[in-house]
């Protein structure tokens, strides 16, 4: 009986409509807890994600049918492995499922994507988890670029300042200019560290239409390269041999904040699903009590 009674249910005050109500560029939910597949085959592992999903309200309407949204989540999302034709079609059928009421959708998936790191020498193992952020927009009705993705994630590098290697290199020759290598060696005097060696962290945003792998596998992709182009991503489990071959690194990459943002942005023209970028970095000072901050962008409109 309790079934039956709810089938006849008229009551549907979302439905409601007047001049009075005016349009809504955004109506959706933020902080959906759902799930993703990271990995390939029989070699994946679910990840929580948070969700932030929406459409556009048009005038005269009162609200949206949230409750299919949601479904369309548990259909297409939930446990999913992200491609740009999977985020395509959950943004068609977020704008179909509104019976006319929209004509533009977004959505924003934020998780930590898990990584198994190796030892720049002696090959140990370690894990990391980078911060991913996904958004995508669909707008049919646009005829340039009517979807958009972009895709945010962070890189911890560290970075030696070039006028600090300066200094030092200065106060070794002003104090020891009559010695030779070795006897400054056996003598054991102390060399002057760096002023400025800290850790520093890069947020890349990149925008693209299409990518022909998994989002997982394309966003690793750029994470590596990314921190190959910089050079001195931060380590996890080391060795003394990695610690040295770190030590090397830094030395022969001294970067200021602004030669870290060129150095990447340049290096990103070489792939061709970048359309356009926005590169942030901050260089968190160990001299000073604030931090050195560079920002470089090209063809890239926030969505």
């Amino acid at each position: 009986m309790l079934s039956e009674s709810m089938s006849m249910i008229k009551s549907d005050a979302q439905s409601e409509k007047s001049l009075e109500f005016a349009s809504l560029d955004l109506v959706g939910m933020s902080h959906i807890e759902t799930f993703i597949r990271i990995g390939l085959g029989s070699d994946f592992m679910i990840v929580p994600t948070l969700l932030k999903i929406g459409v556009n309200l048009s005038e005269s309407h009162r609200g949206i049918h949230m409750s299919r949204l949601f479904q369309l989540q548990m259909d297409h999302i939930l446990n999913q492995s992200l491609s740009s034709v999977l985020l395509h079609d959950f943004l068609q059928k977020s704008i179909v499922s509104q019976s006319g009421l929209s004509t533009k959708s977004s959505a924003e998936l934020q998780f930590q994507l898990p990584v198994i790191t190796k030892a720049l020498k002696s090959d140990l193992l370690g894990s990391r988890s980078y911060p991913v952020v996904v958004r995508s927009v669909l707008q049919p009705d646009l005829k340039n670029d009517p979807f958009k993705i972009q895709i945010q994630f962070q890189i911890l590098y560290s970075s030696t300042c070039p006028q600090s290697v300066k200094l030092s290199k200065e106060f070794l020759n002003q104090k020891y200019d009559v010695l030779t290598i070795q006897e400054w060696l056996t003598e054991g005097t102390q060399f002057p560290a760096t002023p400025h060696a800290q850790r520093s962290l890069m947020t890349v945003q990149i925008q693209s239409s299409r990518f022909s792998e998994s989002l997982d596998v394309f966003v690793l992709r750029l994470i590596k390269h990314v921190e190959t182009t910089l050079k001195t991503p931060v380590q996890t489990a080391v060795k003394k041999s990695d610690e040295m071959e770190f030590a090397r690194l830094n030395g022969e990459n001294p970067m200021f904040c602004e030669d870290a943002v060129r150095r990447v942005a340049s290096s990103l023209q070489s792939i061709s699903e970048v359309e356009g970028f926005k590169i942030t970095t901050e260089h968190q000072e160990s001299l000073h009590s604030h931090n050195a901050i560079a920002e470089i962008s090209s063809n890239f409109v926030i969505l």
